[in-house]
């Protein structure tokens, strides 16, 4: 599996339907979140282009 960052779990407020299944957390890679990957290389870019936390993901949600 490629290397794309930190893979962090967390919680989500409420629950949520997608997919007709239910779900209270998600499993996301936010280094993918905030670096994007290279579409030739399938790396991790070595610029940011954004800062978002773990928490600004869970307010998506």
């Amino acid at each position: 599996m490629l290397d794309r960052g930190d893979v962090i779990e967390i919680e989500i407020g409420k629950e949520i339907t997608f997919n007709e299944e239910s779900y209270t957390k998600a499993r996301i890679e936010i280094d993918h979140i905030n670096y994007g990957l290279d579409p030739k290389a399938k790396k991790l870019n070595t610029k940011r282009r954004s800062h978002f936390s773990a928490e600004d993901i869970c307010q998506f949600f």
